[in-house]
């Protein structure tokens, strides 16, 4: 069995679930081939790449950490003593670069694509990052780089979810935001002056926020409510999380858990270079180790195994793949695994546009509303437009919290979401 060096996103959760199914970074052949949702696959020849640097934490921040982190770090005494410089090392171990001869070609933050905990070591390994230094023909060099990198440059071509990236929460709150302020102006002129062309910019702006709004939480639930198409795994899934989206999907390629709690996290198979090899199960853990012994990744196996009777069930699963499963200890009731996710405030994850739009979003369109038929006087075409606009805003915002609400009770009434 070809054994392929791959670095990837490890865990994502509602929109960020595409990057951990398609993002990956992969030595095929003689080529370095790149893989993400929002670029598609590029390769570029392994003569090509010039170095593999590894990046320490205070570069890493200073490169990946966005101006609201920053913020905290100078605004938080604790953290500041931490960060002299102002960026927040503390909360990265560190990233690779692989540069070309044109600049850097492609970049990631072991923190995203290492499953496990783990100091920076560890995590350079757990990754794939030495694997896939190795085989590009370069050792993966410690230290600073002795060439120049530019930050744009290196975001670019890094391997991480869109989320992170895009400017669409700075939009939303610029535009949200307006349209408060248009409203207040609107509110204060229908005193004495017209005030309806304020209310009506503010729909303006306010009705395409909801409506990308609510597109955004339509695929974040189709997200957390469907698991992922198992292409060549074997599916297991304990008596108990039958009809739910819980479920461990066993490959060569890829393993899969889908615990049902909006998040999903792909380890790499025994195909990939330091992928799981074996599933040793002890007490109340399940541990994924590689072809070495090393842990890659422990995991509470409440969610997963009902009793010691499920694991010839998942000894059978794993069978087709080349993963061994092992029982080092006698099998012992878990305690319920509590969720990464909690989703109990405003995320872009959950599809919001940004985090001070959903409460925005509930005080603009029922102004809207009211100045709308405050405006039928001056104006009855427009006064009933902006009043019917923020009907249509307030109808998608009660959607958005209505759907989120449904699938979270779900999920905690079956015991997934804790």
């Amino acid at each position: 069995m070809t054994v392929v060096p791959q670095v990837r996103i490890s865990y994502g959760a509602g929109l960020d679930i595409p990057a951990a199914r398609e993002s990956r970074i992969s030595v095929v052949g003689d080529d370095l081939v790149v893989t993400t949702p929002h670029t598609g696959t590029q390769t570029f020849p392994l003569s090509e790449v010039e170095a593999l640097w590894w990046l320490d934490p205070a570069t890493t921040a200073s490169i990946f950490s966005t101006r609201y982190e920053r913020f905290l770090v100078r605004h938080n005494r604790a953290q500041s003593r931490l960060a002299p410089d102002g960026v927040p090392p503390p909360f990265w171990s560190g990233s690779c670069v692989v540069v070309g001869p044109r600049g850097p070609v492609a970049a990631w933050v072991v923190d995203e694509t290492a499953p496990g905990r783990g100091d920076a070591e560890t995590k350079r390994r757990t990754s794939g990052s030495e694997a896939l230094a190795g085989a590009c023909g370069s050792a993966l060099t410690l230290g600073p780089p002795d060439v120049a990198l530019a930050a744009a440059d290196v975001r670019r071509v890094a391997l991480r979810s869109a989320l992170t990236t895009s400017l669409t929460p700075r939009l939303a709150t610029a535009g949200v935001l307006a349209a408060t302020l248009l409203l207040s102006w609107g509110g204060v002129a229908l005193d004495g002056e017209v005030g309806w062309p304020y209310a009506l910019a503010a729909v303006v702006l306010s009705l395409p926020l909801a409506a990308l709004a609510t597109s955004a939480r339509h695929r974040a639930l189709r997200l957390v409510t469907t698991s992922p198409t198992p292409h060549g795994r074997e599916v297991f899934r304990p008596p108990s999380a039958q009809g739910t989206p819980r479920q461990m999907q066993l490959g060569r390629d890829d393993v899969v858990l889908v615990p049902g709690d909006g998040g999903e996290t792909w380890l790499p198979g025994p195909a990939v270079a330091g992928g799981v090899a074996s599933i040793v199960v002890d007490h109340d853990r399940m541990r994924f180790r590689d072809h070495h012994g090393d842990e890659i990744q422990s995991d509470s196996h409440a969610w997963w195994l009902d009793g010691p009777e499920d694991l010839d069930a998942l000894r059978s699963a794993a069978a087709n793949s080349g993963i061994t499963v092992e029982e080092s200890a006698p099998f012992a009731r878990a305690a319920p695994r509590t969720s990464i996710n909690s989703w109990a405030a405003p995320s872009l994850a959950a599809g919001d546009l940004s985090l001070l739009l959903p409460w925005l979003m509930w005080l603009v369109a029922p102004l809207a509303i009211v100045e709308g038929l405050a405006s039928v006087p001056e104006s009855a075409v427009a006064g009933w437009a902006i009043a019917a606009g923020g009907s249509v805003a307030l109808t998608l915002k009660v959607w958005c919290w209505w759907a989120w609400r449904r699938w979270l009770r779900a999920a905690r009434r079956r015991g997934d979401l804790r």
